[in-house]
């Protein structure tokens, strides 16, 4: 099952073409996001396909990183991966950014003892969610960034102004996607994005 996966939730962008019930990675790409998603992910999904030798008909599913993520970023890629679904009827399946985040990670740092994921939410919080065996019912929590307790068990994502010490090399979002459990993804008619913060539009004053 030839299988598109979009991921704008994390500091880089990344798009995948997959072959599911081969478990192959047909062609991957990765960048540094720049808050311009809008001008370059289709594109960039477009030339992934050419080079992987795919028609953009022959795709039989759409899996999206739903969020947590920047709201820039998030909107846009959930735009295209349900536009992308409705265009072609196909499955559009999303997976929450600290799932995807977890299964990018080797078992060694996410099974052991006081494992925690650690995820940029703004500048001055981040979410923390234990995932060691010993909490399996564990939920993500939200707290400021002074208040984080430094841990050679931290693991994940953050900014780069956020300086705490963490494990932060994880593998592609190919190799996430084929270690992702079935009941990681949730299928979908529409995949709705779970916005770290809305937009910074002031609202307007009440007219008197």
């Amino acid at each position: 099952m030839v299988t598109l996966a979009i991921n704008t939730a994390t500091l880089d962008t990344e798009i995948a073409i997959l072959d599911l019930e081969a478990k192959k990675i047909l062609a991957e790409k990765s960048w540094r996001s720049e808050c311009n998603e809008a001008e370059t992910l289709l594109p960039e999904i477009l030339k992934l396909l050419k080079k992987s030798k795919i028609n953009f008909k022959d795709l039989k599913k759409v899996i999206v990183v739903k969020g947590p993520g920047s709201f820039t970023g998030l909107r846009v890629g959930i735009t295209i991966a349900n536009m992308i679904a409705n265009l072609l009827k196909i499955p559009v399946e999303g997976v929450d950014t600290f799932t995807f985040l977890e299964r990018s990670f080797p078992k060694e740092i996410t099974e052991k003892k006081d494992a925690t994921l650690i995820l940029f939410a703004g500048r001055k919080e981040v979410y923390l969610k234990s995932t060691s065996p010993a909490t399996p019912q564990a939920k993500p929590a939200l707290i400021k960034l002074e208040e984080v307790q430094p841990s050679k068990a931290l693991y994940g994502e953050l900014r780069p102004d956020q300086d705490i010490p963490h494990e932060s090399k994880r593998a592609t979002l190919g190799k996430t996607i084929l270690n992702l459990k079935p009941k990681d993804l949730k299928k979908e008619k529409i995949i709705n994005p779970v916005y770290i913060k809305g937009p910074a539009i002031s609202k307007p004053k009440p007219i008197k």
